[in-house]
Order: C-alpha cells, then sequence, then structure tokens
C-alpha cells in the first residue's frame, strides 16, 4: 500500500472520530430543538414572524437524534462498556417517543439529558482507551 493510500485512509478514518460526530449531531438535534423554539419566541419580539412546519421539525431533529444514537453505539467495539450505548439508545428513544407519539416536555427533555450522558460518557472511554493503546497499557478499557 502507498504512502498516500494510507496517508487519505487516515485523514478519512481519523479527521472526525465517532466521538466528535456524536458531539456535533447531539448539539445540531439540541439546537434543532430548542433553538428554533427560542427562534419562535424571541423573533415575534423584533416584529419577524417565523412559521415553523411542525412535520419538518420533528423528523430534523429526528434525524439528529438517530444519528448520535449511531455514533455512540459502534463505542463498545472500542470501550467494551455497554452503558454509553444504552442510555444513548434509551435516552434517544425516549426523544422519538415525545416527539412521534405523546408530546411531554419532561420526557423530551429527560431523552437529551440522557443521550447527552451517554455521548460524554462514551467520548471519555473513547479517549481514555485511545491514550492507553498509546502508551502501551491495556488494550481494553475496563467497562463501566
Amino acid at each position: 500500500m502507498s504512502t498516500e493510500t494510507r496517508t487519505f485512509r487516515k485523514t478519512l478514518t481519523g479527521a472526525w472520530p465517532r466521538d466528535a460526530v456524536a458531539t456535533v449531531t447531539m448539539v445540531l438535534a439540541v439546537l434543532s430543538c430548542y433553538g428554533v423554539l427560542a427562534l419562535t419566541l424571541l423573533l415575534p419580539l423584533a416584529g419577524i414572524r417565523l412559521s415553523v412546519d411542525q412535520a419538518a421539525w420533528a423528523g430534523t431533529i429526528a434525524v439528529f437524534t438517530v444519528l448520535t444514537v449511531l455514533a455512540v453505539v459502534p463505542g463498545y467495539r472500542a470501550h467494551r462498556s455497554p452503558l454509553p450505548g444504552l442510555g444513548a439508545a434509551v435516552g434517544g428513544g425516549l426523544i422519538l417517543y415525545a416527539l412521534l407519539v405523546d408530546y411531554q416536555f419532561l420526557v423530551e427533555l429527560a431523552g437529551f439529558l440522557l443521550l447527552a450522558t451517554a455521548v460524554l460518557r462514551d467520548g471519555r472511554l473513547r479517549r481514555r482507551t485511545r491514550r492507553e493503546a498509546a502508551s502501551g497499557g491495556p488494550s481494553r478499557a475496563t467497562p463501566g
């Protein structure tokens, strides 16, 4: 394999680690939910009316939520802890339930809090696993 091929492959796989993707998609999910809500409440104070299609709004939040879960769950392969993936799946499920079945603010908020906690824990475990691999320590982080 040529040096250019290795460099290109490393750039593709290493430019955006999954913990960064999970963080970005989580921020986008929160902004698409509460950011749009804030805009619809604050813009009329400036005389600007914002009309938001409810289905498109819910769909955007759902897409970013699912992308966040899909970025967190494979972390199990790196750090062998099922907790971040489980927390992300439950948090994402709560958000989707609130969006698509029966909207309750506390259910949605609990889902976002659980999803954010899972993203942070997954990122911490992945960084610890990378650090240990680089230092020649244990190849897998202890679950937890």
